[in-house]
């Protein structure tokens, strides 16, 4: 490729980053507006315990709105959000040494060769490993490193970087939306609703088996266009691979190093210490492995805290855009409106039908996901209060963590808000509106399809 175009290149790739960027902080900046809008709007309250309480006129002051990205740092519940910040820096900086040693075009070139012939076989068996690992190990957020490296790989056979997110993000979500052993939403929520661990787990291996066909004809259809458009799927590292046994051994370290993380998550499952760790463990494996392939690779110690320290700054402004999203939720937390949201829906809900109803708690879990993305967190405020609601119809407790898990882990991958998603887009040079209307439709069907795995369930009785 010649100066010239390698200069075009680069500047088509710095225009979109900034696109991206700016898009998602005026999509943001609008949220929170409407979030402190809101505020004047609804009255303020809390549940104490089980009841709810109005707490007369809250005001939440201006100046708390303007600060809300650097106060929500010091807020309850901030631990996840500063781990977030870390791992972010952690995998700006070592992808940065990675590909300046090398590694990842290496990498590449050795997986194109293997794979260019069976590129579509690749795609079914990435996209059921990513699932199961959301799946049965609770994964979402600790796929985000393999994002640039998925989407490179399928770049380099041929096709674009929606496909590595379909393989990586959205094969991650669906899985760990549904929930087969996920022990983040359904271990938790069927603790609190205290039914069985794992029980009914059949409805959810035929989500999995709904999700994972759905999405695979997502991307081969998508794929096909692509290469339909190119006219070739060559690999651009196909013609000029050579062995280098310093490069060899460089991965060996980092999938080792890799691959003892994901076994100590799979054993998250069974070991319960683990479970508050997993994002920490996938880090810091991330990172020795890492900075060990980049030392073996013979990048010496000055060269990689350089490549470290740039990789690290480039990842800068994506944490404000997470900042900005996080504080949503702090206004509505600071100003006692959260528990009002809740409260008010839930008084929709008492005079609905049961399958209307259990389509409504699908609803109330996806709109509590724009302001509450943990998990844990959402189970422990809406399950206590969906259960007496649904057993006043007769809904079994497991059609409600059924409703709960769909709707938490479904909305992972499609608000603005969700932090896991803003690094992925961010990393996949993707903006936030070409990703929703290059994924709508596959969002639609996911939809649709599990309210009919929830109209399923009742009807035949699921519990």
């Amino acid at each position: 490729m010649s100066e010239e175009a390698n200069s075009k290149s680069t500047n088509k790739l710095d225009s979109i980053n900034i696109k991206a960027y700016l898009s998602s902080i005026i999509i943001i900046l609008c949220l929170m507006i409407l979030t402190y809008v809101l505020t004047f709007l609804m009255p303020a309250g809390q549940y104490q315990g089980e009841v709810y309480q109005e707490m007369g006129d809250v005001r939440f002051p201006f100046w708390k709105f303007i600060l809300s990205p650097v106060l929500v740092l010091g807020s309850d519940g901030n631990t996840l959000l500063i781990a977030i910040l870390a791992f972010l820096l952690v995998i700006g900086g070592v992808f940065e040494a990675l590909t300046r040693c090398n590694f990842m075009e290496y990498l590449l070139k050795k997986l194109v060769k293997r794979f260019y012939q069976k590129r579509y076989a690749l795609i079914y068996i990435l996209v059921l490993f990513f699932m199961l690992l959301g799946s049965f190990v609770g994964s979402f957020e600790e796929v985000i490193p393999m994002i640039p490296f998925v989407c490179a790989l399928t770049v380099s056979l041929g096709f674009d970087n929606l496909i590595g997110l379909g393989i990586s993000l959205l094969a991650a979500g669906g899985g760990f939306a549904s929930g087969i052993m996920n022990p983040f939403t359904v271990g938790i929520a069927q603790k609190i609703a205290e039914v069985p661990l794992f029980s009914g787990a059949w409805i959810r291996v035929l989500t999995f088996a709904v999700i994972y066909l759905l999405l695979t004809t997502f991307l081969m259809t998508h794929a096909k266009r692509v290469e339909k458009k190119n006219g070739t799927a060559v690999g651009s590292f196909e013609l000029d691979f050579r062995k280098d046994p310093n490069l060899d051994r460089a991965v060996w370290v980092f999938g080792g190093v890799l691959g003892t993380g994901l076994i100590l998550c799979v054993l998250s499952t069974v070991i319960t210490v683990l479970q508050d760790y997993t994002l920490i463990i996938i880090a810091l494996c991330f990172l020795i492995g890492g900075v060990g392939a980049s030392l073996v690779a013979k990048m010496n110690a000055k060269e990689l805290l350089k490549a470290f320290g740039k990789g690290a700054s480039i990842m800068l402004p994506g944490l404000l855009l997470i900042l900005l999203a996080s504080s949503i939720r702090y206004i509505l937390v600071e100003s006692y409106r959260l528990d009002t949201l809740v409260y008010d829906l839930m008084k929709v809900a008492a005079g609905l039908s049961p399958y209307l109803l259990i389509l409504f708690i699908y609803l109330v879990v996806v709109l509590t996901e724009l302001f509450i993305a943990s998990g844990s967190a959402k189970a422990f405020l809406l399950v206590p209060l969906i259960l007496p609601i649904a057993s006043a119809f007769d809904i079994p407790a497991n059609m409600v963590v059924l409703a709960y898990i769909f709707g938490d882990g479904f909305a992972n991958y499609i608000y603005p808000t969700d932090a896991a998603l803003l690094i992925s887009l961010n990393l996949s040079d993707y903006t936030y509106v070409k990703y929703i209307k290059d994924t709508w439709i596959y969002h639609l069907l996911t939809f649709l399809c599990t309210c009919g795995i929830l109209i399923l369930g009742l009807a035949v009785g699921y519990r």
